[in-house]
């Protein structure tokens, strides 16, 4: 037996132990720089992340505190003469958690691959490419579809941006996208929300992006030209249309449809806790280097129905919360009056969730205190198309249409 390829098999593995050691600290965390740099491939990698807004967390959990004026504030002023209380505009106050979740995930290197990237130099910059832009696939992929209903593990952990978009839905029937869908999903959305069309974005499936581009070049102009030669960003009305791989395509009864969310991607705020776990092992008799990373990171997305909840919480002296327990449960939203009078709402995207709103309400009410909270005043889910009825188990739904003061 030859000695020299247990010897060169050592050296190997003392590079690529040394390599590794320079990444991570104490713990197995990566340092602080190198921490940043492989968030950073993360969220580049995905169209998502990259527009919304992130934070790294000093903890796995973190209070937002908000301050917005949702009325009018100017009035006819007198000078010498204050404001009545009447006139005066009260802010309102939000207090929101970022709760995160923990993902792990793991490689396999085999000795050859390590070999050639070590004598090249380029270990640690194909380790951190390579597992920090799956990681920036798969955040981009839970964060959009997320679902506590799901069957797979990994998008049940919290619901994600299409679960949560439940406010002013457009039908558009299965045809392909054009121009048509995006002015009805603008003309759907309360003019308060367009002020700044600056920052909105349609956001949708790949091969959606590509039917509306295709629109745009079928046009005998110059305009038409510069999107079938360019790879020029589509837009609507100045709005920019981005697509994202990770949006589903096999949506609706023929299994060939997606959806478009119309919104600022700011209003999507993603917290990673900035201590990222990498750890190692070796399987020596297979020659193979197992990598395991370990990532936290959460989510809050307040739809545009629980912003209007607000509104009209703040006008009649309420405040809206937020509940999820330690079995998982969570509910849209608890308006609570200063009489101590409340009702609690889930928000369900199309007539088709309503049953799940519901039982979750009905959960929810088992396990409140009624002797101390008392009963609720409403159990009601809000749709987004439909009509609003009471259901025999007594949870009202409502159209978001017809939500007011």
């Amino acid at each position: 037996m030859s000695k020299a390829p247990i010897e060169n098999n050592r050296t190997l593995l003392a590079k690529a132990d040394l390599v590794l050691s320079d990444l991570i600290s104490d713990g197995g965390f990566l340092v602080e720089e190198q921490a940043k740099k492989f968030l950073m491939i993360a969220i580049d990698e995905s169209a998502i992340l990259s527009m919304s807004f992130v934070e790294t967390l000093k903890s796995h959990t973190k209070l937002i505190e908000r301050i917005g004026l949702t009325t009018p504030m100017l009035v006819p002023g007198f000078e010498g003469t204050a404001l009545t209380e009447a006139d005066r505009t009260k802010p309102e106050f939000d207090k929101p958690t970022i709760n995160t979740s923990l993902f792990k995930g793991e490689i396999q290197l085999t000795d050859e691959t390590l070999e050639d990237n070590i004598e090249g130099g380029n270990l640690r910059t194909t380790i951190m490419n390579l597992i920090g832009k799956r990681v920036g696939l798969d955040m981009s992929d839970i964060l959009l579809n997320g679902d506590t209903a799901s069957a797979v593990p990994r998008l049940a952990q919290f619901d994600g941006i299409r679960k949560l978009a439940t406010a002013n839905v457009v039908a558009a029937g299965g045809v392909p996208l054009d121009k048509a869908t995006f002015k009805s999903m603008m003309k759907t959305l309360p003019s308060q929300f367009l002020r700044d069309k600056r920052k909105m974005k349609f956001l949708t499936s790949v091969d959606a992006e590509i039917d509306y581009r295709d629109s745009l070049a079928d046009r005998a102009t110059m305009l038409g030209d510069v999107f079938l030669e360019k790879d020029r960003n589509a837009a609507y009305n100045g709005i920019e249309v981005v697509a994202d791989a990770v949006f589903p395509e096999t949506l609706g009864g023929g299994n060939n449809e997606t959806e478009v969310i119309f919104s600022d991607p700011k209003n999507f705020r993603v917290g990673i806790w900035r201590q990222v776990k990498m750890e190692t092992d070796r399987d020596i008799r297979r020659g193979i280097i197992f990598i395991v990373v370990s990532v936290r990171f959460g989510f809050i997305f307040e739809s545009m129905v629980i912003r209007d909840l607000r509104v009209y919480a703040q006008a009649a002296d309420a405040e809206v919360l937020q509940y999820r327990d330690n079995a998982g449960l969570e509910i849209d939203a608890i308006v609570r009056a200063r009489d101590n009078r409340w009702a609690a709402f889930e928000v369900k995207l199309g007539q088709g969730h309503v049953d799940e709103g519901a039982r979750n309400l009905l959960t929810f009410r088992d396990r409140v205190d009624t002797g101390r909270c008392g009963e609720p005043s409403v159990l009601a889910v809000i749709v987004g198309t439909g009509y609003s009825y009471m259901r025999d188990d007594g949870v009202a739904v409502i159209s978001v249409g017809t939500l007011g003061p």
